[in-house]
Formats: structure tokens, sequence, C-alpha cells
């Protein structure tokens, strides 16, 4: 990838304005990259690749956007505490477990991008072991639905949300801001 980095920049996109992103999901990664890649693509291009992990790059463009939102992660204890938090505010009669709801949330919500009641009535729920009428549906998105509001109240979204608003401005802007992106 490195290597892919140092052709695009010397042989395909060669103007002054066009940068690459070099971007991998964890940051010692990215720091190892960053290093290695100096070895290898000259001085006068370096200025043209900026090398950052994917949380790091999707927060700084967000916060350049005025999105003051912290990411939440998955750590387990806080996401058990958010969903226990909605699971008491919303009443749910359904006597399933609470993991049950971490289970469907990270296995069809976020997966699907569920962001509606309607769109979760709507959803594909195979292999999930556990059958849901229309009407247990509804119970469990409300589940969903005070989650979100937590988080919201919190200052706090899911990476994968954020990840999804960083595209959705990109796109809704228009914002091209990189002739190449690399992921390792």
């Amino acid at each position: 990838a490195m290597h892919r980095a140092r052709h695009l920049l010397e042989t395909v996109f060669t103007a002054p304005d066009q940068r690459i992103l070099f971007t991998t999901f964890t940051k010692n990664l990215a720091v190892d990259i960053n290093e290695d890649i100096r070895k290898i693509v000259s001085p006068k291009h370096l200025s043209r690749i900026d090398v950052e992990n994917l949380d790091s790059w999707v927060a700084t463009f967000l916060r350049s956007r005025n999105y003051r939102q912290q990411a939440l992660y998955t750590d387990p204890d806080e996401l058990d505490e958010y969903f226990r938090s909605a699971l008491l505010v919303s009443e749910s009669s359904l006597n399933l477990p609470a993991a049950f709801y971490r289970s469907e949330w990270e296995q069809v919500i976020q997966p699907e991008n569920i962001r509606t009641e309607s769109d979760y009535l709507k959803a594909p729920r195979l292999g999930r072991g556990t059958r849901l009428s229309r009407d247990q549906r509804k119970l469990v998105w409300r589940v969903f639905a005070e989650y979100r509001a937590i988080l919201e109240e919190q200052g706090r979204k899911e990476f994968i949300d954020l990840q999804r608003e960083a595209c959705e401005l990109l796109t809704k802007e228009n914002v091209h801001p990189y002739a190449a992106v690399i992921v390792d």
C-alpha cells in the first residue's frame, strides 16, 4: 500500500493540489506507516500525503464542520450502561435480555443503517434466532430510540454513525479533499 501511494504521487496524481489520504484502523499502525513512508517517498511528495488513522481523520473532518459529538467507542461497560438506561426508560415489556438488544443493535440496526421505526419494521433479521412480531419490533425500537436519545443528550455518537455523517457531508458538500484514498 505504501508503494501504491508512492506510485500515485509520482505518476498519477502529480499536480501540487492533488493530495492522497493513507489511512488505517489503528493509531499505532498509522504512526508506523508514516515513518516507513518517509523512507520511500521523496520529500517533495510527502507534503501531499496525509497518513492518519480513520478515527482521527473522521474526528478532525467533523470538527472542521463544527460537530461537537464525541465518539463512543465499543467499551463494553459503557455500551452496557447506555443500553441499561435505555431499557429502563423505554419500559419494554418483552422480557428480552439486555444482551438481545445489544446484539440486535450490532447485527441489524447499525449494519443496515436503520434510523427509523418504519425502516426497522421492514428490515430483514435473518439468522437472529428470536422471531419478533410487528408489535414486538415496535417495542424493541423504543429501546433503540431511547438509546440514541441518551447518546444525543450526552453529546456522544457511535463511531460508525460519525463515519456515516462524514460520508454524508462529503457527498452533500461535493467535497473531494483527496485525489485518492488508500486504506490499509
